[in-house]
């Protein structure tokens, strides 16, 4: 093959995998329009049946308020270390105040109720995104020992018990866990690099096997599960709860807060080593979703006002722990 013909071949080449990222990125021109990570209420939709767990006969259609609960920040006064709520009726009564699902005399079932078309399609292109993801994706790369999946808890900063937390509510420090996670990517680099990294802005932080089912070089925005209300738990219960891809950042607004969002470019989609390479230019992959994970190691600043604490829970969990 001549020179000319092996350029014009690996032009084909790129443009064929710019092809497959925009036909990935298109799918977020919808996704977009609604702002689903900061509606999590809105994964299902729909009334709430209440039913009396004394009295079955006793019931009631309705909803219910969220008072407080641990996604707002201290010192706010919505702020608690469980979710609390009010539970109202189709007529506006109040029928339980200030209760959780375990103390409310209740038990609830949502009733899946009608979306309007926008949230509709933005959460069709969502799934529909990631599905694409999927078919052409090299996974091959993707789950090999090249890539370092790493979650931060950045929070743990102004938390106590972060981690503590983390591997008892929801996860399991020494099983698979289900529910999808969001995670940084690093690209051979070593673990001594990559903790020392990581551990400058995030004093804990822990790595993870797992199946990666997205992967992008921007924040996609997914689903916080944090904010997830107990009935969308029970709903994915057996399957684990699914992340999905909603847009990037819009650069013009203020960082980190701002609500609104931008569609993907063909150059915020990774589909493979080659991708990485060309398009990531920061010392990370900013967006792995990672499915059916195991936790592999935690790391911790050593520093942290917790670490005797931690120290303690890995032991007693059997969890491997490396101070930095």
């Amino acid at each position: 093959m001549n020179e000319r013909l092996l350029r014009n071949y690996i032009k084909k080449i790129l443009e064929s995998s710019q092809e497959d990222r925009n036909s990935v990125a298109s799918h977020s021109d919808k996704s977009v329009k609604w702002n689903y990570p900061t509606d999590p209420g809105s994964l299902i939709h729909g009334s709430v049946f209440f039913q009396h767990k004394d009295n079955p006969n006793k019931t009631f259609k309705g909803s219910y308020e969220v008072i407080a609960a641990p996604y707002w920040k201290q010192p706010d006064p919505r702020w608690s270390p469980e979710y609390r709520y009010n539970l109202v009726d189709l007529k506006g009564n109040t029928r339980e105040e200030d209760v959780t699902e375990e103390s409310s005399e209740y038990t609830w079932k949502v009733i899946r109720g009608s979306d309007s078309d926008e949230r509709l399609d933005a959460r069709t292109s969502r799934r529909l995104m990631k599905e694409k993801w999927n078919d052409l994706a090299n996974h091959v790369f993707w789950n090999s020992d090249k890539i370092t999946k790493v979650h931060a808890l950045n929070y743990a900063k102004k938390s106590t018990g972060a981690l503590q937390r983390y591997f008892t509510e929801y996860n399991s420090p020494t099983l698979k866990n289900k529910d999808e996670i969001s995670c940084l990517g690093f690209y051979k680099k070593s673990m001594d690099w990559i903790a020392n990294f990581v551990t400058r802005k995030s004093p804990l932080m822990f790595t993870c096997k797992g199946y990666v089912t997205w992967a992008a070089a921007t924040d996609s925005y997914t689903n916080e599960l944090n904010q997830l209300k107990p009935y969308q738990r029970q709903h994915w219960k057996h399957s684990g709860i699914p992340k999905h891809p909603a847009g990037k950042r819009n650069l013009k607004g203020r960082k980190y807060i701002d609500p609104s969002m931008v569609s993907f470019g063909a150059d915020d989609i990774l589909l493979d080593e080659q991708d990485v390479k060309s398009l990531v230019n920061k010392p990370y992959i900013s967006e792995l979703i990672v499915d059916n994970w195991i936790l592999d190691t935690v790391y911790i600043d050593g520093r942290h006002p917790e670490l005797k604490d931690v120290k303690v829970f890995c032991s007693e969990q059997g969890i491997p722990l490396e101070i930095i």
